[in-house]
């Protein structure tokens, strides 16, 4: 096919950098694995870079336990990281 490859957290990075390059972290939850890939600013060409990473070992089957310890890890609550299904939807209009 002649394509190349590269590394999942490399192509997060890389459109992170072009499409938010204000963002600092990304939560990557798939279907075989779940990531936190922690970016910072390249210091040359101002892109963003990976800082840090943290990937679970076992299949997505375990992304709340993931998220839970990452939280600790970063000490912010769960909940404001996003809406939960069970809370009445906002009001649009």
């Amino acid at each position: 096919m002649g394509a190349s490859f590269i590394n999942e957290i490399v192509a997060v990075t890389k459109g992170m950098s072009h499409l938010h390059p204000q963002t600092g972290a990304v939560i990557d939850i798939g279907g075989e694995d779940s990531k936190l890939i922690i970016l910072e600013k390249g210091s040359v060409t101002g892109d963003l870079k990976v800082k840090d990473f943290s990937m679970n070992a076992l299949c997505a089957a375990g992304p709340g336990p993931f998220l839970i310890n990452r939280r600790r890890d970063f000490d912010f609550p769960l909940r404001s990281s996003a809406r939960s299904p069970l809370d009445p939807p906002t009001p649009r209009g």
